[in-house]
């Protein structure tokens, strides 16, 4: 077994009287103490009430007990945007926009720099304008870690030692009984040694079967995105009895060795400066220096106070680099040693995989082969070896060192966590968590595409994985709030419509993400083109400003996305299965356009379909974490947070430790089902055989254990769970409904997405009681279920859900349900009043419907009006204010007659861009304000944010269109006028004006506008 070594990286931060903050860091061997409350026991049906020791502080408001707070959210739970700082900053500029992101509703703001405008006087004297009108405002402020990404610092650059490395190799070939006598050979790809490499070790290795070696490809071969050299297509494998450290036999840069007898080849390994000079991930040292010079240079110590009271994070983005080799360290020879328990130096030979150390790392089906290996599973395991060592210091002399720095300013480290390297991302995340930093994922580099929907979009699948896959981990480590940079596409700006924002969202609810950083807004300095400054050109989305069209229309989406997040973060995450998976994640943001070309990117990490149709919610589980001290010793995994009560293992082999962890956890009451083969050895070289030995007498026990069940393939796991009574926390019947499951000391919270475009009807059973209601995320209201029934500590509600939509069902544990139909045999449409329950149809029909107090009635629901389309057209008037270089200018059309028409066939609004008003009136037909009935109003077709009004009052507070909202209080007898103010975007005008390129999408109203009437009548 290896030796586990946590390296905490302490940094002291101290203020002098001068106010100049002084970084240090140090390291040391320290563990870090668990991090999750106290365990429990599982429940026999789903959650019980939780005691108080499995919930975690998440510091909110219950948001059902604090109805108001949950209409009108804090800044706390508001969405944040990324903010592109431009070359030019000045403090009336940098306030003005402050004061735009705050009433656009926006609670916070990152600040990304510009490298021709950063770690000046003049960006540090802005960052203080900023910060200090953000505290005026109850703003948070997050500030990014350099002005490129991954962070680079003059102190971390090439040459100064601290930069990353990389390890290349360079090999002779011996034959037995021959003497190698002179120069190291110099690396294969550089053989006049002008990258400046410095040997750091010697070995030598018998060929038992030889193929063509790896090789570096000429220059106009070299791919724009990848790796310079071109690995084999077969390995030459060694013999590993026969690997041997020649180290100590070097004298100056020459060896002499004679060969035994065999085919042999000497191997000389060469540590050099990676090409990009960014800062090394897996040193400490180079932490602490760019600590210093980012304290220093970029915050100012002058801020620090100001930007600790604003109390956001200091921020990493994704570790888009590469190396051309092994990632390599000072110190890595000796923790790779400390850490796995054997010195690395005769195995070298063993971890090179060309392509697997370039962002990004290949996908699952994708790693390339390796250049060398045994007949035997050694290489697998050195190679294996090699990754967790990385991760290891990836996670101690990275990220836990910029979490204390960050820590030393009363703030977070918030970090796009280990994605695009071969690092494992369920590990990194929690241990972040466990130490109190922040996890972000990214949109763009997990596959959210427009379009959104699963039927569309072939990333879709593999964007769920990559995202619960850092909320695991986050959620195992005790988080509740797991943020997304979200929107970025290629090929889509000035084309994002607010409801293309709400559908990324709503479907990263469903993986668990809470809360969302947009991408992005601008720093407009006034002096590029209209529509202004934009950060990735005419290719990557998006660089809004407050010219942008539909920023007026942002507070709608902002109060809904506020709503949301308040709702995932004030509870404990609960999920029902765990995946096994050790391995890394790649990226999809590969640049190809269209979608279905990205590069190969991978379609899924493993096949959940089946189990997610039943009901299951489902994350990923990392070897490291089922012996994490906070995955408890009583049969659920992490009950002080996830909850998990069923873990899935599908692998070949498994670490010693996590195969005698899953003994103890299923002899505990842990549900574990073995796909396939159960794993047959071990993954790490320390032990050897003796621990294959091991691993197979635990598998042996794992196998004969009641709680334990084995299937030939996943899409048998689901049954198997459900035979073995563990029951999913909202169980459903082939349904492609995702969810998740929050709970707090009075109530179990579910949101539910469909992720199709058509609608469905679905009838869940939630393993609650109590009184349920549902919770608007558009306008804030929380109403009372009056359809449900309860049984064996579970309540099964009829729901229907539209194509791509999603609702909140809560539960008040300790509330007795109201007066509601029992009968669930179909969805309806039942409210709850103040003088009992009502049933409401937009379709006539008779109904046998059974009450909770035990009698049935027979409810009859009188023919409706006919959907009234009077508004249009010949009514329609439009006018617009429209965007361009010279400002805005005000037209008035009249539509022929009065068709609603996308604006690209429309004369004179073919290449329009900005704010128009669709103005129309209409006589209500008398059926309408008839006892029992009303009126639904549905927009139909909408390209554009809108506001809606009728007669001169708001109709709801939505921005994106798609609803059906009731607005019989708002009609009156006789003459009606309906105002649809309607934003659009900027990407026509642009297309026009600037000719950056030929894209064009619809805009405006299309309809058909309607009122839709329903008839009610009163049960019981």
């Amino acid at each position: 077994m290896s030796v586990e070594m946590k390296r905490s990286i302490v940094m002291v931060l101290a203020t002098a009287t001068s106010a100049v903050m002084a970084a240090t860091m140090t390291t040391g061997v320290a563990a870090r103490p668990a991090q999750a409350p106290a365990e429990a026991a599982p429940a026999a049906r789903g959650d019980a009430a939780p005691a108080a020791s499995t919930l975690l502080d998440t510091g909110l408001e219950d948001p059902l007990t604090h109805p108001g707070t949950f209409a009108e959210p804090p800044e706390e739970v508001r969405p944040r945007t990324r903010w592109w700082w431009g070359e030019t900053l000045t403090p009336e500029r940098t306030r003005a926009e402050v004061d735009s992101l705050h009433e656009a509703g926006f609670g916070g703001f990152e600040v990304a720099f510009d490298a021709d405008e950063w770690a000046t006087q003049e960006q540090r004297d802005n960052l203080r304008v900023a910060v200090d009108r953000a505290n005026e405002l109850g703003m948070s402020v997050d500030v990014t870690l350099g002005a490129a990404w991954p962070i680079r610092t003059p102190n971390t650059g090439a040459g100064t030692g601290l930069s990353q490395t990389e390890l290349i190799y360079g090999r002779a070939d011996v034959a037995g009984g021959s003497t190698f006598d002179g120069p190291l050979p110099r690396p294969f790809d550089d053989p006049e040694n002008e990258k400046q490499g410095r040997v750091v070790g010697v070995s030598a290795a018998r060929v038992l079967e030889r193929h063509e070696p790896a090789r570096l490809l000429p220059e106009e071969q070299q791919p724009r995105f990848g790796n310079p050299i071109a690995g084999p297509e077969r390995s030459t494998v060694l013999d590993p009895d026969s690997l041997v450290d020649l180290t100590d036999e070097v004298e100056g840069d020459a060896l002499t060795w004679t060969a035994p007898e065999g085919d042999w080849i000497v191997f000389a390994y060469w540590a050099r400066d990676a090409e990009e000079s960014v800062m090394n991930h897996f040193y400490a040292e180079s932490a602490r220096a760019a600590g210093e010079y980012l304290v220093e240079n970029e915050i100012g110590p002058e801020n620090v106070e100001a930007l600790r009271q604003a109390g956001g994070a200091l921020f990493e983005d994704s570790l888009e680099h590469s190396a051309v080799s092994l990632y390599w360290s000072p110190d890595m020879a000796e923790q790779f040693k400390e850490r796995r328990g054997y010195s690395p130096t005769k195995y070298l030979p063993l971890m090179y995989e060309h392509g697997m150390t370039n962002y990004w790392v290949p996908g699952p089906a994708d790693e390339p082969v390796p250049d060398f290996d045994t007949p035997d599973a050694d290489g697998e395991k050195v190679r294996d070896d090699y990754y967790t060592t990385i991760t290891d210091l990836y996670v101690d002399a990275h990220m836990l060192a910029f979490q204390d720095w960050a820590d030393g300013f009363g703030m977070d480290f918030k970090n796009q966590v280990a994605y695009g390297l071969p690092l494992e991302p369920v590990r990194s995340a929690r241990e972040l968590a466990q130490d109190g930093g922040r996890v972000e994922s990214e949109s763009f580099n997990s596959g959210d595409r427009i379009p959104w929907d699963q039927e569309d979009n072939p990333l879709w699948r593999y964007s769920l994985d990559h995202q619960r896959t850092l909320v695991g981990g986050a959620h195992q480590g005790g988080a509740t709030r797991i943020s997304t940079e979200l929107g970025a596409q290629y090929f889509k700006t000035y084309e994002f419509n607010l409801a293309d924002y709400k559908g990324f969202m709503d479907k990263e609810w469903a993986a668990g993400i809470t809360l969302p950083f947009l991408h992005g807004y601008q720093y407009d300095t006034g002096e590029d083109r209209w529509p202004g400054t934009t950060r990735f050109g005419d290719v990557t989305a998006e660089s809004w400003n407050d010219d942008f069209p539909q920023h007026q229309h942002w507070p709608g989406l902002t109060d809904y996305w506020a709503r949301g997040t308040y709702v995932l973060e004030a509870g404990t995450p609960r999920t029902d299965v765990a995946v096994y998976r050790d391995g890394f994640l790649t990226t999809t943001a590969r640049g190809r356009n269209p979608l279905r070309d990205e590069y190969g990117a991978p379609r899924k990490l493993y096949d959940t379909a089946p189990l997610e149709r039943e009901g299951y919610s489902v994350q990923y589980l990392d070897p490291q974490g089922i012996v994490d001290e906070a995955a408890g010793r009583r049969g659920v995994l992490f009950p002080g947070s996830s909850s998990y009560r069923a873990l899935v293992l599908d692998t070949e082999d498994i670490t010693e430790e996590s195969a005698q962890a899953l003994v103890s956890q299923a002899r505990r009451g842990l549900h574990v089902v073995v796909v396939g083969d159960a794993p047959s050895r071990a993954s790490s070289l320390e032990g050897g055989d003796v621990a294959d030995r091991r691993v197979r007498r635990n598998m042996d026990r794992l196998l004969g254990m009641d709680t334990v069940m084995q299937v030939a393939t996943p899409a048998e796991v689901a049954s198997a769970l459900e035979g073995a009574g563990v029951v999913p926390r909202v169980a459903m019947d082939d349904s492609p409904v995702l969810t998740q499951a929050r709970q707090t000391a009075e109530t179990d919270y579910y949101y539910l997405y469909n992720p199709s475009t058509d609608a469905v009807e679905v009838t869940p059973s939630f393993a609650s009681v109590g009184a349920p209601s549902t919770m608007d995320l558009a306008d804030g209201s929380i109403t009372p279920l009056g359809q449900f029934s309860q049984a064996d500590g579970r309540t099964t509600v009829p729901l229907r859900l539209d194509g791509l939509g999603s609702a909140v069902i809560a539960f008040d544990r300790d509330a007795q349900p109201g007066p509601h139909v029992t009968s669930t045999d179909e969805v309806l449409d039942v409210r709850v009043t103040g003088d009992g329950l009502v049933l409401r149809a937009t379709r006539s029909g008779v109904h046998e419907v059974a009450l909770a107090d035990g009698s049935t009635t027979r409810a009859v629901v009188d023919e409706p009006a006919a959907p009234y389309a009077g508004i249009g057209p010949r009514s329609w008037d439009l006018s617009l204010d429209r965007s361009g270089p010279e400002g805005v200018e005000d037209v008035a059309l009249s539509l022929p007659n009065g068709f609603l028409q996308d604006w690209r066939d429309i004369e004179g609004l073919q290449d329009a861009a900005g704010v128009a008003t669709y103005t129309g009136t209409f006589s209500a037909p008398s059926e309408l304000f008839a006892e029992g009935a009303g009126a639904y109003l549905s927009l139909g077709e909408v390209h554009g944010s809108v506001k809606v009004r009728l007669n001169g009052e708001l109709v709801a507070p939505d921005s994106v269109a798609g609803r059906q909202v009731d607005v019989s209080s708002l009609l009156v007898e006789g003459e009606n006028e309906l105002s649809i103010e309607l934003a659009s975007t900027l990407r026509n005008a642009v297309t026009a004006i600037n000719g950056t390129s030929a894209r064009t999408q619809a805009q405006g109203l299309l309809g058909p506008v309607q009122l839709i009437p329903y008839a009610s009548t009163p049960l019981g």
